[in-house]
């Protein structure tokens, strides 16, 4: 080896590195604004379930039924919620907004999403379902043991 291919390695070298480090960036900067996206989801989620349980309502609330959202006819800025849907009000009801179902964990889904909802509930009800079915046949001890 001479001077002048020991510095081209090198050179190289420093290119591969700021190389392999800019696309490792890449990769991190895209997981950041994935992050803030889903930040942004679940602020917005918990605005809405806040809005929804603190609107007027003359019952208590059961999880995993529907209700809906109607704009007050005396006063159209404030809303309330009715266990009645559009269609048993009629066409004498108040102005319809939105229907919901009060899930198991006090949030709140909008119709539209209930089926992908109750599709991703099943889903992780038969995940956590086959998890209780696992057999393990040693202690825990015995696999904190093993991690060492």
């Amino acid at each position: 080896f001479d001077l002048v291919e020991l510095a081209e390695q090198v050179q190289k070298a420093d290119q591969f590195t700021r190389a392999t480090a800019s696309s490792k960036l890449t990769v991190i900067a895209e997981q950041v604004r994935f992050l803030q996206e889903q930040a942004r989801k679940v602020l917005e989620d918990a605005r809405l379930n806040a809005l929804l349980h603190q609107t007027s309502c003359n019952f208590k609330k059961i999880p995993g039924k529907t209700y809906y959202v109607y704009k007050q006819r005396k006063n159209p800025d404030q809303e309330f919620i009715s266990m009645i849907s559009p269609q048993e009000w009629g066409a004498s009801g108040p102005e319809f907004v939105a229907a919901y179902r009060l899930e198991h964990d006090m949030s709140w889904t909008e119709e539209r999403d209930m089926e992908r909802r109750g599709n991703e509930l099943m889903l992780i009800n038969k995940i956590l379902d086959a998890g209780t079915n696992v057999q393990f046949n040693f202690l825990p001890s015995q696999y904190q043991a093993s991690r060492c």
